[in-house]
Order: structure tokens, then sequence, then C-alpha cells
């Protein structure tokens, strides 16, 4: 039912038959809500008036609660009705108990006399006649959780499992090593100057702490502290017991090592190699864990300063100074990662399915006999046409031709199965003469070499 009010504001109730699928209650007031929306644009565009203000009221908390919140939070069905009711109108929903919303009178049950008297039915709440500032407010009360039918968010949480727990938050301000290097170099150096100007007065303005240039000493320097400080990560309590002069614990990744503590507090790798008559740091190489971000750098370091050189290479080179644990892997990983030696060594493509037969491809080489120039073309197959087309991409890249020199064919007919097609498209009179009239080749004379005196005896 709908009752206008005035031309200021409009008052719109609503009821709704139930339909026969099964709903859940807050669902049908929601769906009356917005039937009363419909209701109200239908009654507005009717009238042809302007309408300071529309006001609406619902005895469900529910629905109220839905409509206070952006339908983005609610389900599809609820955010549907809900974005409907919101964009139809620009009304003020308020809420009014089921004793006093007229729309309860026939769902409850009534008598007929009672209904054709009832003031509530023709005129409403009697606060509804008074201002707007008399009318009763409501203070929203929380619903649970799961009667709002809230939109649930899934989160997918994505854990990496890192060996070393604690990391020292400078080496994730880095991507590349020379840079953290460096840095750090320049941090320690200050750190040196400023307690010699603390000490001494005045602070002098040469020798090698207080160059402006940063000179072997200070990298040697910062490159130890970087390594101390990745060891302290990972290393911790084996370092504990180091210093305590204890064994190393059974369960630790380097206990085969024989680590041990040098005098400046570094951990090494020790060994019978001591016997040897190598420089100190071959010897005994400083220890660094495997998935710490400054042995990730150091190898990507390593593998760039050898021009993305191999799996061994870069892991020799890296062992000459450190040992990381499980140093394959980490190198294996840095080539993965590196783009340039995934496009020196592509995936090659395979054939549709099984079965399928393994496509043939054939390569042109050109030789200049001027400058000994090599020129390698891909023939797609071994046809005239294919040929021809090796041969205008020579002529493009490389400038056209005077003479063209190649083999008439026949030492190619003792050759195998493999070369028997190429034989007979080099005797194929038919197919010589397309590639000699070709446009491409109008410009270039023709020259056969005759085959050598070996007979006709096949290779085996």
């Amino acid at each position: 039912m709908c009752r206008l009010l005035g031309t200021d504001s409009c008052s719109t109730a609503c009821f709704q038959i139930p339909p026969l699928k099964k709903i859940t209650l807050p669902r049908l007031e929601l769906c009356a809500a917005d039937i009363a929306a419909k209701f109200h644009s239908r009654i507005v565009e009717a009238l042809q008036t302007p309408i300071a203000g529309s006001y609406f009221w619902s005895d469900s908390t529910v629905t109220l609660q839905w409509l206070r919140a952006p339908p983005n939070t609610w389900k599809t069905f609820v955010a549907n009705r809900v974005s409907k009711i919101l964009i139809s109108n620009f009304a003020f929903w308020n809420h009014v108990s089921g004793t006093e919303n007229p729309a309860d009178l026939i769902s409850r049950g009534m008598h007929v006399d009672d209904f054709l008297v009832s003031k509530l039915w023709k005129g409403g709440p009697n606060w509804l006649s008074n201002p707007r500032t008399k009318w009763p407010v409501f203070k929203y009360t929380d619903y649970p959780e799961d009667g709002k039918e809230r939109r649930k968010l899934i989160t997918a949480v994505t854990r990496t499992q890192v060996i070393c727990s604690n990391i020292n938050p400078i080496f994730a301000r880095f991507s590349s090593y020379e840079p953290l290097l460096r840095s750090t170099a320049y941090i320690f150096r200050f750190i040196a100057n400023a307690r010699c100007k603390a000490r001494t007065q005045p602070l002098p303005l040469t020798g090698p702490i207080h160059s402006i240039s940063l000179n072997v000493k200070h990298l040697n320097n910062a490159e130890q502290k970087l390594t101390q400080l990745a060891q302290a990560d990972a290393f911790d309590e084996e370092i504990q017991n180091l210093q305590h002069n204890k064994a190393v614990g059974k369960r630790s990744a380097i206990r085969l090592l024989t680590p041990f503590l040098d005098p400046e507090g570094t951990k090494r790798v020790g060994g019978r190699l001591k016997l040897s008559d190598q420089p100190f740091l071959f010897k005994h190489p400083a220890l660094l864990p495997s998935n710490h971000p400054l042995t990730r750098l150091i190898a990507k370091s390593y593998h760039l300063s050898l021009i993305h050189g191999g799996d061994r290479l870069t892991l020799a080179a890296i062992q000459e100074k450190y040992w990381p644990v499980h140093g394959r892997r980490l190198v294996r990983s840095t080539l993965r990662s590196s783009f340039r030696c995934a496009r020196a060594e592509p995936v090659c493509l395979k054939p549709v399915h099984k079965r399928a037969v393994a496509t043939k491809a054939y390569i042109s080489i050109f030789v200049c006999f001027c400058t000994k120039a090599v020129h390698i073309e891909l023939v797609s197959d071994l046809s005239t046409q294919g040929f021809l087309s090796a041969l205008r991409l020579l002529i493009a890249r490389r400038g056209l031709s005077s003479d063209l020199y190649s083999d008439n064919g026949k030492n190619f007919e003792g050759v195998a199965n493999e070369l028997d097609e190429v034989y007979r498209m080099l005797q194929d009179e038919s197919q010589m003469l397309q590639i000699t009239s070709d446009r491409a080749c109008e410009r270039i004379t023709r020259h056969f070499s005759p085959p050598k005196d070996c007979g006709r005896r096949r290779l085996r």
C-alpha cells in the first residue's frame, strides 16, 4: 500500500507475497524494500512534482544494516538488491517496530471490521503526522555475522621457507652486490673517521682511512663485515659453540665442513687443505648460508663478472673465496633467473603428440672467396623454393654476388640416405633452370665445380 503524505515528503508502505522457493526471512524483507523503492520511483515519475525528501521504514534490522554498508560488502543476492535500492532513490531509511508497521496487519491476520476502521492502516503510526524532529530514533544493534551474509574474502598467502631467520634489514635494501659493498664500506669508513676524530685533534687530512675514494682496505673490511652479518643471521648457534670451544651440533648443515673461527671472527671451512701450500683464503673459504640474500647477490655478481658463465665455472670462482652451503643448487637457481642464460638455452619444441614425426630442417652455407666470411641461412625444406628463399636472404643481407659457385651434385651420389634428396634436386634440370631464371639470380653467374674422381662407391 502506498500513501502520499504531502508534497514535501513521501512515505511508502509495502508488503510482498513470499515465493514458492524457500528463502530466508531477511532476504524477503530485502525484496520488499526493493519493491518499495521501485514503487517510489514510479510514483515520483507519475506525480511530476518536486519532492524535498523521501523516507522509508522497515521493521527488519538486518535489511537496514545491509542498506547502511556498501553493496560489495555482502554476497551476490544481497549486493544486487542493495545496489538497486541505493541507486533508484536517495531516500532515508528508518526503523519501525512490528506493532506499528501497517504492512504487518494483513500478514498477522485481522478481522475485516477491525481492518476497515484501523487508523494504523489508513494513516500509519501516530507519530508520523508529527514533525520529523519528534520521530522516534532507532539505535542499531549488532546482528550476528552468520545472518548478515557478508561476502567472504579469500586471501592466498604464500609462505617461503627461509633457512635464515631474523635477516639483517640492510640486505633487503639492495638488489646487487656492488652497491651493497660500497655503501657498507662508506659506513664503516665514516665510523672509523669519527672515532679517529674523537680521539685525536686535529684530524689529519691524509692517510688511507681519510681518503675521499674507497680503497682496497675499505672494500675488504666491508666484505668481511657483510660476511660476518650473514653468518650471524644463519649460524648463530654454531658461532656460540665455536666461541666456547665446543663442537658443532650433529644436526647442523655445516658439521661435515669442520668449521672454525679465524682471528677476525669469520667462520671458515676447515679440513686437510690446511696442509697444502695454497693461499689462506683458498684453503679456508668463508662459510655462507645457502638461502641468504647476501649469498644470492654474490652468486649473481660472480655470474655477471664471468660474462654469464656456466654453473661449474661460476661455482668454482665463488669457492675461491666463499663456500656457500648447497652451492650447486644456488648457482643453478642463479642461472635459471638470468634472462640471457634462458635465451641462450631455449627449450626445444616437441611435436603435438608423441607419435608425430619430427620435422627436418636444413642449413645453407655460403662462403665468400675473398674474405672467407661464412653466411648461414636456415632452409625450411629441401626444395627449389627453399633454396631460393635462402639465396634472397643472402642477397638482402650481404648484397648481390657476381658469381656463385656450387657443386653439381655428383659427389652426393655416393652419400647415404640423408643426402639422396639433395642429389636428386641438383640433378633435376627443371629445378636448376628455375633457380637460374629467378629474378634474384639474373645478374649472378653460376659455376659448377666438377666432382673429384673418387668413383661411385658409397660412403659407409
